[in-house]
């Protein structure tokens, strides 16, 4: 990580990155100083699920993360963060919640800590104006994606409580007085949507 131990290194390799690429200089210099940059090494958690959602997200810089979302008591690889990518992005804009899945380190990581009071304190900084064009992307991008996977979910619900219609009964279909009467087949197991999206979760690829 040395390539990245002073301000016109950080500077440049957020250049570099996609979102910031057509931003003036001057503008990703003053982006540095109004920021702080966070170092991790392998495996180490960025935040967890279920901890307070705080004030600050992560633009990475360089190495990889991984987003992970518990479901009961596994924990299922939802996907992989690479440079350029936001993480954290509900503490911009929400207070309160807690965080919704967790942020693990894959490789040694580099990011850049974007504090909420960035955001209000300069409202015109071109360099945050594109960080934040990014962000809406990212985020339609991964709704769309959620709606996919609920969609998915609503339909096997349906499939699922769908009963076929029974065949009309005759004379012939009743059981003799001496034959014994056989078992009943025991009903489907019916789940509610919520625990349908738990299961979801846990075994789909």
């Amino acid at each position: 990580m040395s390539d990245l131990d002073s301000p016109g290194a950080i500077a440049a390799a957020l250049h570099r990155l996609e979102p910031l690429r057509d931003v003036p200089a001057d503008a990703i210099a003053e982006l540095v100083q109004i920021t702080s940059v966070a170092r991790f090494g392998v495996n180490e958690a960025v935040f967890r699920q279920g901890e307070a959602v705080g004030s600050v997200a992560w633009l990475l810089l360089s190495g990889r993360m991984s987003v992970r979302v518990a479901t009961g008591p596994q924990q299922r690889i939802m996907t992989d963060v690479w440079p350029g990518e936001i993480v954290g992005e509900a503490a911009l804009y929400a207070k309160g919640p807690t965080r919704s899945a967790t942020v693990l380190t894959t490789a040694p990581a580099v990011a850049l800590t974007i504090p909420r009071s960035a955001l209000f304190d300069h409202p015109d900084q071109p360099a945050l104006i594109a960080l934040e064009m990014h962000l809406l992307e990212t985020m339609a991008k991964r709704l769309r994606s959620t709606n996919n996977v609920l969609q998915c979910v609503v339909n096997e619900q349906r499939a699922h409580v769908a009963e076929p219609p029974r065949p009309a009964s005759s004379p012939a279909d009743a059981p003799r007085a001496a034959a014994p009467r056989p078992a009943r087949p025991e009903p489907p197991e019916r789940l509610s949507l919520a625990q349908r999206l738990a299961r979801w979760f846990d075994t789909a690829d």
